[in-house]
């Protein structure tokens, strides 16, 4: 999954050679670059919460969150995303 992702943007990425769209790729770069810190922000935000929920279900039988992945952290992360 992650090879076939790294093709698609490397596939994108060489869009840059033709005129027309060089302009596009550059935008959607920046637009990138500009929201890495609302994402790092957004990260720890939802890491925040999704501890609280980790610690309030630690005891309960029944948990708050949902088994999406075989891993408890990332489940809590997941449901409060």
């Amino acid at each position: 999954m992650i090879a076939v992702a790294m093709m698609w943007f490397k596939s994108f990425y060489w869009l840059r050679l033709f005129g027309p769209t060089t302009q596009f790729v550059r935008l959607i770069k920046d637009t990138f670059m500009d929201i890495q810190f609302f994402l790092i922000l957004f990260v720890m935000i939802l890491s925040l919460f999704g501890n609280v929920v980790y610690i309030l279900s630690k005891d309960r039988s029944d948990p708050l969150y949902s088994d999406y992945v075989g891993v408890e952290a990332l489940n809590v992360l997941l449901s409060q995303y």
